[in-house]
């Protein structure tokens, strides 16, 4: 949906969807990590 958006001035392409998923799956094991460090805390 962002093809030829534009964001700052910037053109916006298309996004590879890898990136995307790399993103979640970071964000996943982020907070995984989180809750693990404040199960452990308590």
């Amino acid at each position: 949906h962002l093809s030829g958006a534009e964001l700052a001035g910037q053109k916006v392409g298309a996004v590879p969807k890898g990136y995307l998923y790399f993103a979640i799956a970071f964000s996943l094991a982020v907070e995984f990590l989180n809750m693990k460090m404040r199960k452990k805390s308590n």
